[in-house]
Parts: structure tokens; C-alpha cells; sequence
């Protein structure tokens, strides 16, 4: 599922995104999810219009984790490496 938002989208607006993402998980017969983790939408990278914050993505990660599916996240996207590898989830991004 792809739910797409303008450039200017603030966190509201990717939050709403998400509630839909969630709800159509929740009517349908899904066993599992891949997530497309973009971390590109991070505040701090340098490429992108969208200001998401760590402590956004924890939650939204909680919320998915709150549909009780086996999930594995695919990270495919962001360009602040340092910065990335400063979040919380301790991904690896080097070496």
C-alpha cells in the first residue's frame, strides 16, 4: 500500500497517512507486513521538506507493533547516515 503526501507534509498529515495505513490492516486478511522504512522523511536529513523527529517514528513504530503481526522493516531510504545511525532502533548503516 502506498499512501502518497505532498512535499510541505508536516507530521500530522504523515500520522493521518499512517491511521489509513492502519485501519485498511486491521479490515483485511493480512498475516504479516514488510515496511518500507524511508528515513528520509527525517528532519534531519538534508534532501527532503518533511520534519519527522525520532521520538515520531518511535511512536508510529509502537502503533504498527500494536497490530500484533510478524513485521520486518526494510530500510530504503535517507540520507543523514550520521544521524540515522543515532536513532533509537540502533540501525547500522556503515561498516
Amino acid at each position: 500500500m502506498n499512501i502518497p503526501l505532498p512535499l510541505d507534509a508536516d507530521y500530522a498529515a504523515w500520522q493521518a497517512a499512517v491511521d489509513t495505513g492502519l485501519e485498511r490492516i486491521a479490515s483485511s486478511q493480512v498475516q504479516a507486513l514488510v515496511i518500507a522504512f524511508g528515513a528520509d522523511k527525517f528532519v534531519d536529513d538534508p534532501l527532503d521538506t518533511f520534519t519527522i523527529a525520532k521520538g515520531d517514528y518511535i511512536g508510529i513504530g509502537e502503533r504498527i507493533a500494536f497490530q500484533n503481526l510478524p513485521a520486518v522493516i526494510v530500510q530504503e531510504g535517507g540520507y543523514a547516515v550520521e544521524a540515522i545511525e543515532r536513532m533509537p532502533w540502533g540501525i547500522k548503516t556503515s561498516g
